[in-house]
């Protein structure tokens, strides 16, 4: 299971969709991966 996380009120959660809002939810950690291995190569350079 991962953490996903509600784009519309930023709520997280392990279900497909948000307990809030009822919204499809994405997964949370994508983006802040994304980021972090950005900026661990710009580090590296």
């Amino acid at each position: 299971m991962k953490l996903r996380k509600c784009p519309s009120c930023n709520n997280y959660t392990l279900k497909e969709n948000c307990s809030k809002c009822k919204l499809k939810t994405e997964e949370a950690h994508y983006k802040f991966r994304e980021r972090f291995i950005k900026k661990q190569s710009t580090n590296i350079q």
